[in-house]
């Protein structure tokens, strides 16, 4: 489990799932290759801005959870267990969402240049 600042919120909704009891909510990311699962009836915007306790891993690209032209590629799987609580301090020490993203691949490779000649200049 690590704590993360969950500063990123470009996610689409895919499923929503109580069989457990415990809301899931399953979100696809709009540019990255990643799978979010927020757990215990949290929903994106009470998470935002918020550091949350998380585990991460890597996803095979399960049908439904991924868009179906990227089936079966490795997507990075982020699952939010709990709100923590945030202030100024907290936010400084925990991993931010949007650095852990950085790290796994884009959608559009051409699209990934062009950003990043955006943030050299």
């Amino acid at each position: 489990m690590m704590n993360l600042y969950f500063d990123d919120t470009r996610w689409t909704e895919l499923d929503r799932d109580s069989t457990y009891g415990d809301c899931r909510i399953c979100l696809r990311h709009k540019s990255r290759r990643a799978i979010l699962a927020l757990l215990d009836g949290l929903t994106l915007n009470r998470v935002k801005g918020q550091v949350v306790e998380a585990s991460t891993g890597w996803d095979k690209g399960t049908r439904g959870l991924v868009r179906p032209d990227h089936e079966g590629q490795e997507h990075l799987k982020v699952v939010v267990t709990r709100l923590l609580k945030t202030n100024l301090l907290s936010r400084f020490t925990a991993v931010s969402l949007w650095s852990l993203l950085r790290g796994t691949p884009l959608y559009n490779p051409y699209w990934e240049r062009s950003v990043l000649e955006e943030e050299i200049d």
